[in-house]
């Protein structure tokens, strides 16, 4: 039932269909904190510093004055809270939210949890001091863990009996190290780590009025002792995953409640007691605790497969039947542990003809034990032979691991067996490195310099309902991109590119430890940058082929109905650019901003804009409604006229095609208060995007350079548009995608260097003057100019005139920094010609 005046749902006495987790709102969902402190001082401050002015005496009444105004326009999610829900609502678990915030505040929350996490919390929930508290919350909903990063609210729960996991997020939440945590709790890093270890967590007992327990977790640094092991026969309360729960009580103790089969995302396999669990130990005589309320029944969740190599054969569930194969004959499988007798692939022969699929297990031939010398020996003798083979389920997923790129090696060239590495996931992690897959590494990096770069393991991955990857190399990687930190693990979505580098992180310790005070969000966003100035060895692109056995729909293309098209900027001269830089598709239901098109509004406003802040994230919504004409809804508080019609956040209006959407802002520094356009889009026809025809102009005197070297696919020529010519991945986005091998496309900065012409002096004569060209470096990857034989290095924002004949050479990953030594991906040469 629903109570009215506090809006907590009470449970009835019916049982719970489902396991139930408590969030936290602040800190743990929202960072309000540093949103608190930017809208009362407009400047944004440390993480800690947000948080004692948030929660201060003096300013709890305008935090409340806050928490009640559409906070929601300003608030972000915490990072990793969205995927991580995203992840726990698909396995079965039905997520609520509690907070102690004022009663006043439910409607401002309630719009921050739909925009944040849309259709993934079940209810919101108000504790306070008066009552009822957090813990009586958690008890009446019938939770099962509580996140929290309040150490307060974990006491209080912990006290009602209710598991806790106090978040700390990267070890920046300093308000709750000051007291060690109870039994009953564990202090986790990140959303990834909750997500992971709430999943693992398999049969918690459970009753419709409280969850009380003690747990041990698989995969997280816990605070927990370790749990004495037993046979799950030997006494009553060993749940038969392995896991002791104690309790007071007898067997039939608290109300019945029956026992319900959640749905199962991974392929789950019969876990024998044998099988030893990864559990955190503290020192010997840490205190269990147990709880007078806790009840006996088991409420099912979901369950996590475990890898091949904890599954012993005799041990493995599955179809037993027996297969009679020929000697002397290609017996058509893949064994990919010979020491297990595991078999992952069928190819033509004898196996195919049997009816056999994948995933099974060879555990005996002619009723000996399965062994690698035994199996040769039958099949070099001269009699058939038998072998009994289990029937496995299939892994939780299998994944391709794709080389894009490699130093020194043109992977276009490799056949795909040297360049591909298929992998069977599961919940436990699976390692890649240069020791786990000798063989793979060594054929695609011949060079054993090179290879050296590869840790022995590198990476690991597992599956928790979504490919989880985690870095173990002290070498720098970057996934999509983003810094990865040693031993942090994230969510990977398919496609993710890897960007494994060489060196490790001692180049941007001085940024962290200068970003050690900023949010974890700020922080990894603050290190994006960093993979333009690390040289990767070699990039990976990471592919689910299967889950659970069945293959993984690639997904179609959405159809294109328009394309933005970017007019003007007040940041960089678009007229230059190609058309593919200046434009993005606009598909049946397409959201515009910073988030979805990262790339395009780095081109038309420039890295370091100063109008950077003033596209949002989600700006604007475009829905079609009929052919070229589109519903637009304002998503922003940020200025923008859509049509000649100023929308406010919320309000929508319906264009045409061709109608304009211009961007507004008070230029920084600036006296004047109203805002002017800092950048305009014009919806155009998916057809009416194409380079209009230039037309014919006599011909002057000017010049171009030429594409050359033996990293270029095609020769090409770049002629000066007014006397300029800026060479860069934004300003010939098809030349250099077309042109270039693609390992060579990743050393190319988006702007790299620049040739314009001088005013020259002179008096007028019969022909114009060449005027003197100027070659000036942007980017800080080496650029060297060559001029009949002498070599001159340049850096970033050095100049040098240059002439006809004149060679620039651009660095390419020679481990010596020079344009073509050992380890470069080949010659990379523009030269200057004239008229």
């Amino acid at each position: 039932m629903q109570d009215a005046s506090s809006g907590t749902y009470v449970p009835s006495s019916a049982a719970f269909s489902r396991p139930r987790v408590a969030l936290d709102v602040d800190e743990v969902l929202c960072r309000t904190a540093e949103a608190f402190c930017t809208w009362h001082s407009g400047q944004p401050a440390t993480l800690t510093e947000s948080f004692q002015r948030c929660y201060s005496t003096d300013s709890s009444a305008l935090r409340d004055q806050f928490l009640c105004s559409d906070f929601s326009m300003m608030a972000e999610p915490v990072f990793g809270s969205q995927e991580a829900l995203q992840q726990l609502k698909t396995a079965g678990f039905e997520l609520h939210a509690v907070t102690s915030r004022p009663g006043s505040c439910k409607s401002s929350t309630e719009r921050f949890l739909a925009r944040c996490f849309p259709a993934l919390i079940s209810g919101l929930h108000f504790a306070s001091v008066s009552g009822p508290t957090k813990g009586e919350l958690c008890r009446q909903l019938g939770v099962v863990i509580l996140v929290d990063d309040q150490l307060q609210n974990i006491l209080d729960a912990v006290s009602h009996g209710v598991r806790c996991v106090v978040l700390d997020l990267q070890g920046h939440y300093v308000w709750n190290h000051s007291t060690s945590l109870p039994s009953g709790a564990v202090r986790l890093y990140s959303w990834a780590e909750i997500a992971n270890y709430v999943m693992s967590q398999g049969n918690p007992m459970a009753s419709a009025a409280s969850h009380a327990s003690q747990f041990v977790p698989r995969t997280a640094q816990s605070e927990l002792g370790p749990v004495p092991s037993s046979a799950p026969e030997s006494r009553p309360g060993h749940s038969p995953n392995g896991y002791s729960v104690p309790s007071t009580l007898p067997p039939t103790a608290g109300p019945q409640v029956p026992q319900t089969q959640l749905p199962n995302t991974s392929c789950a396999v019969e876990r024998p007691p044998e099988v030893p669990q990864a559990r955190a130990q503290l020192p010997q005589g840490t205190p269990q605790m147990a709880h007078p309320d806790l009840a006996t029944q088991q409420l099912q969740m979901p369950q996590m497969s475990v890898p091949k190599t904890m599954v012993p054969k005799t041990h493995l569930s599955g179809e037993t039947r027996e297969v009679v194969f020929k000697p002397r004959l290609p017996m058509g499988i893949f064994v990919s542990d010979v020491q297990g007798g595991r078999v992952s692939g069928v190819l033509d022969g004898q196996a195919k003809e049997q009816g056999l699929e994948p995933h099974f297990v060879m555990v005996s031939i002619d009723g000996q034990p399965y062994s690698e010398a035994l199996l040769e020996e039958k099949k070099k003798g001269n009699v058939p032979y038998r072998v009994a083979i289990r029937q496995l389920p299939p892994p939780d997923a299998e994944v391709l691991i794709e080389c894009i790129k490699v130093v020194g090696q043109d992977v276009t060239a490799m056949p795909p067996e040297l360049r591909h590495l298929e992998l069977e996931v599961y919940s436990e992690p699976c390692f890649v490195g240069r020791a786990e897959q000798a063989s793979f590494f060594q054929k695609l990096m011949p060079d054993e310099e090179l290879r050296n770069c590869i840790s022995r393991r590198h990476f690991s991955l597992s599956w928790a309902g979504a490919l989880q990857f985690t870095r173990l190399s002290v070498n720098t990687i970057f996934a999509n991109q983003v810094f990865a930190p040693v031993n942090g693990t994230m969510f990977l979505p398919d496609g993710a590119l890897l960007y494994l580098c060489s060196s490790g992180d001692e180049n941007i310790k001085g940024r962290k430890q200068k970003a050690a005070c900023m949010s974890p969000l700020e922080f990894i966003s603050f290190l994006d940058e960093e993979i333009d100035e690390q040289v990767p060895v070699a990039v990976f692109r990471v592919t689910t082929l299967k889950v659970g056995g069945r293959p993984v729909e690639a997904q179609q293309p959405a159809p294109v109905r328009a394309r933005m098209l970017c007019t003007s900027s007040q940041s960089v001269n678009v007229d230059m650019m190609p058309m593919s830089a200046r434009t993005f598709p606009v598909h049946q239901h397409t959201k515009v901003g910073r988030e979805h098109q990262q790339e395009f509004f780095e081109t038309v406003l420039g890295q370091q804009s100063c109008y950077w802040t003033a596209i949002s994230r989600s700006h604007l919504v475009l829905t079609e409604v009929d052919p070229g004409s589109f519903l637009v809804q304002n998503l922003s508080v940020n200025h923008v006229m859509v049509a000649g019609r100023h929308l406010q956040k919320g309000q929508q209006t319906t264009i045409q095609v061709k109608a304009t959407f211009d961007f507004l802002a008070v230029p920084p520094g600036s006296p004047a208060t109203v805002p002017q356009c800092f950048l305009r889009l014009e919806l155009v026809p998916e057809d009416g995007h194409a380079e209009p025809p230039k037309a014919q102009s006599p011909r002057k005197r000017s010049f171009w350079l030429e594409l050359s070297g033996s990293a270029v696919l095609e020769t090409r020529r770049v002629d000066a548009t007014d006397g300029k010519i800026v060479v860069g991945r934004a300003w010939q986005f098809d030349l250099h995608k077309k042109a270039l091998r693609e390992e060579v496309q990743t050393f190319v900065s988006r702007e790299h260097f620049r040739i314009e012409e001088l005013a020259s002096g002179g008096g007028a004569t019969a022909f114009p003057q060449k005027k003197t060209l100027r070659l000036t470096a942007l980017s800080s990857n080496p650029i060297w100019m060559s001029r009949s034989g002498q070599v001159q290095q340049l850096s970033k924002e050095d100049f040098v005139e240059v002439d006809a004949g004149d060679r620039i050479l651009l660095y390419t990953g020679a481990r010596d920094g020079t344009p073509d030594g050992p380890g470069s991906v080949g010659q990379l040469i523009w030269t200057v010609q004239r008229d």
